[in-house]
C-alpha cells in the first residue's frame, strides 16, 4: 500500500471534515472514494 500527502488550503480541508462528519466517513474513506471514480473516468477518456 502507497501513501500520499498532499497540501490543501485551511478551506478545502474545513470542507472535507464537514463533509466526513456528515456521511459519518473518515477522510480515507472519502479520498479513496473520489480516487476511485477517477477509474470510470479515465477509461472514457480511453475509449474516445
Amino acid at each position: 500500500m502507497k501513501r500520499l500527502e498532499v497540501k490543501i488550503s485551511d478551506e478545502e480541508a474545513q470542507l472535507l471534515e464537514q463533509y466526513c462528519q456528515q456521511s459519518e466517513k473518515t477522510k480515507t474513506d472519502v479520498i479513496r472514494s473520489y480516487i476511485r471514480q477517477l477509474k470510470r473516468k479515465v477509461k472514457k477518456v480511453s475509449n474516445s
